[in-house]
């Protein structure tokens, strides 16, 4: 029999008769009611967390989110109580469109985050700070999105500092400033507008505001505000605002109001809050993290786009040692990446990576998805030209995140015609198993792809 699973009070063992029974003490918005059933097992993490997963995939999950508990009880310190009761999460297939998605008491996750070395557990901190802003205190309207998202992005980064120090959350908001600075390049170009932390999205679809604007601007925005008033005075007044309107939505006016209330004139000015709130694009004083664990990347990437590729001693000129690497997380990899993209790297520098660090075989979804949006913009077919096309087709048929789905389909169109070409075929064939989300913004990009957009 299957188990079946709410964002509620759940069960852990399958119902020998098939019938389950829910029960949910606290107010929640629609968006926010969820159901799962599967076969599915149950490891418990700590006194209030747990993790359900398919049998053969559950002990990894539960290794995964170990600190699950930890990060609960640092959020706590933070932010205040959690009034949810249990913060259990339900592992789903890789068809899931996103990273996760916060229902109360039963969080769904991506599988692509089970990598084997926790390096990807900013997503469990971003679902579980989504249990104080959106769950508790959640947007009244999808205009002002970015009171859950940007709040959800600056909570994350305060947990992971708190678990994980400072070094490790400063990788984290320098991913997001860059994330944030490409998006913001195309965005300028084609709708301003949609810059604005305040959106109106009359007569569009909501889903249109899920962009980084509101994720990454908007934890900008908090950090400056942090940044200003000094971090003692800013986490008293956003407990006070979790506690003062828990179970109630806010539209960003309201909570301009109560923001008011606690700078004065010359903080609310310095910060240019209604530049930052109503203005397009980024302000210049938005803070710029510095990570000093990717200064050594950064010198790494520089250390193979310096190197000729030809060189017959090229590729250990451009090795880093296995003792430095060997101490890299996911992070660190995908800024490598990044800047070997950012950096104008020809085929002959992707070969030698490729060669030095063995991307183009990695198990890890995050550097697949990086990697390969690199490079299938170019004619390098990796190490082995098989193991590359095996790796790309298997990945597109068997992943459905839309974050690393998009931008490597993308790629592949953006490449020569025998690449465009493929980029079709593997879409007929992968098309049926993806979530409807993922089809809709598939086939929206392949049609601008047609249309010449």
């Amino acid at each position: 029999g299957m188990l079946a699973l709410m964002s509620a009070s759940n069960p852990t063992q399958n119902s020998e008769d098939g019938i389950y029974e829910f029960s949910m003490p606290q107010p929640i918005p629609s968006y926010l009611l969820a159901l799962g059933a599967g076969d599915l097992a149950f490891i418990e993490l700590g006194e209030r967390s747990g993790v359900y997963a398919e049998p053969e995939m559950v002990r990894n999950a539960a290794f995964e989110f170990s600190q699950t508990e930890d990060m609960i009880s640092r959020a706590e310190y933070l932010y205040g109580p959690y009034y949810w009761g249990r913060y259990d999460m339900l592992v789903l297939p890789p068809s899931f469109p996103f990273g996760g998605m916060e229902n109360p008491r039963l969080t769904f996750l991506t599988p692509t985050v089970i990598v084997g070395d926790m390096s990807l557990t900013s997503l469990i901190a971003h679902e579980l700070a989504h249990s104080w802003s959106g769950n508790l205190v959640t947007n009244a309207t999808w205009n002002d999105f970015w009171l859950n998202e940007g709040f959800t992005v600056y909570f994350e980064m305060r947990i992971m500092d708190a678990v994980y120090g400072p070094d490790f959350a400063d990788m984290l908001e320098a991913l997001s400033y860059d994330d944030l600075q490409r998006e913001l390049a195309v965005m300028l170009e084609e709708d301003p507008d949609a810059t604005r932390l305040k959106q109106n999205l009359e007569g569009r679809n909501p889903d249109d505001a899920v962009t980084a604007i509101a994720y990454d601007k908007g934890f900008h925005f908090l950090k400056l505000c942090e940044q200003t008033v000094g971090r003692e005075r800013w986490d008293a007044f956003l407990k006070g605002y979790f506690s003062t309107y828990k179970f109630k939505t806010r539209v960003t006016e309201e909570f301009l109001q109560e923001l008011a209330g606690l700078m004065t004139q010359e903080e609310w000015n310095a910060v240019g809050v209604e530049e930052w709130v109503y203005g397009k694009g980024l302000p210049t004083n938005c803070p710029f993290p510095a990570s000093n664990r990717f200064y050594m990347v950064d010198e790494a990437v520089k250390m193979l786009l310096r190197v000729s590729p030809e060189d017959q001693n090229a590729k250990t000129m451009s090795y880093l040692e296995q003792d430095v690497t060997i101490r890299w997380t996911t992070h660190e990899w995908l800024r490598y990446i990044r800047g070997l993209e950012a950096g104008g790297a020809k085929v002959g520098h992707y070969r030698l990576a490729d060669a030095n660090y063995g991307f183009t075989g990695s198990p890890n979804p995050e550097i697949v998805a990086a990697w390969y949006t690199a490079i299938l913009k170019t004619d390098f077919e990796g190490f082995d030209t098989k193991v590359y096309e095996e790796k790309v087709e298997s990945f597109l048929t068997t992943v459905g995140r839309r974050k690393f789905i998009v931008p490597m389909y993308a790629s592949m169109l953006e490449s020569d015609e025998k690449r465009q070409a493929w980029a079709k075929e593997i879409y007929a064939k992968a098309r049926p198993s993806y979530h409807p989300l993922s089809q809709q913004t598939l086939d929206q990009l392949f049609t601008d792809y047609e249309q010449g957009l």
